[in-house]
């Protein structure tokens, strides 16, 4: 089930209060929030929170990642973080932040003005259901976290990411999205339906295609600029094989270099479950 345009707006209302109300309220936020297409000065939020916030927090614009680097906070300060990209900026910049980034794009600029008004409606965390929740938060993770996903949670996952660039313009660059899913100018059913075929593949033989292998590691890491190379020699070396050259009538995989995980004693060690999930698109 799609969600509409009015109840992805209702969720996004609800983060940002729950965000601001524990910032009021002096509770821990445990990410990171990021507000995109917000089209007002800075200046103007700093007023509002000034008159209604006694935390500590950061208010700051982002457009790369020298502006993460520069934040002097340490996660184990009880320190709120807002990041605001007023345009769409590289998802690579969070590659090195390990934090939980909580993305809400800003269509109308009086959400946040709405939320003071009426902010003792926000107390409850909200609880974001598995369908939705790849919309709205960011985060690394390991390689063997994704692989180890039901096909259903995976296919999710590189759904949404790539959504981000399709209908979410104000959050991330296209370049830096279609690096890291290897995706090229292609219908989106056709660009899903390859990605099914290598995911059923991984799930249903346990075999890794170096293509699965490279949109995988990118996503986990959110850095598309990782080389395949050194991609390849990570998934060697943390799972103990290497890689040979198999097709797959079946999947409809040309000969293509893959990894066979049923020789790897770790991938072994993890529970997958097969799932099947479909798209409409």
């Amino acid at each position: 089930m799609i969600a509409t345009n009015n109840e992805l707006y209702n969720i996004n209302k609800k983060l940002i209060g729950n965000f601001i109300y524990n910032m009021i309220f002096n509770k821990p936020n445990t990410e990171v929030l990021l507000l995109c297409g917000i089209s007002y000065d800075i200046t103007k939020i700093t007023q509002l929170f000034n008159n209604k916030i006694q935390c500590k927090y950061i208010i700051k614009y982002v457009n790369d990642i020298k502006d993460l680097n520069e934040l002097e906070y340490s996660i184990d300060e009880d320190i709120h973080i807002i990041l605001i990209a007023r345009h769409a900026i590289s998802l690579n910049i969070f590659r090195n932040t390990h934090l939980k980034i909580l993305v809400i794009n800003v269509i109308y600029p009086g959400i946040i003005e709405d939320v003071f008004s009426s902010i003792n409606e926000y107390p409850k965390e909200i609880n974001i259901s598995i369908n939705l929740k790849y919309r709205f938060y960011l985060e690394q993770r390991s390689l063997q976290n994704y692989i180890t996903m039901n096909s259903a949670e995976l296919l999710k996952n590189l759904f949404f990411i790539f959504e981000r660039t399709r209908h979410n313009k104000f959050q991330f660059t296209e370049e830096s999205i279609t690096e890291i899913l290897m995706y090229k100018p292609i219908k989106l059913k056709m660009w899903l339906q390859q990605m099914k075929n290598h995911i059923y593949y991984l799930q249903e033989c346990k075999i890794l295609t170096a293509r699965l292998a490279i949109v995988l590691y990118r996503i986990a890491n959110l850095d598309s600029s990782i080389s395949e190379k050194a991609i390849g020699t990570y998934i060697s070396k943390i799972f103990g094989i290497t890689s040979t050259q198999k097709s797959s009538a079946r999947f409809s995989i040309s000969q293509c270099k893959v990894y066979n995980l049923n020789n790897s004693v770790l991938f072994n060690s993890q529970c997958i479950q097969v799932s099947q999930v479909s798209y409409n698109v």
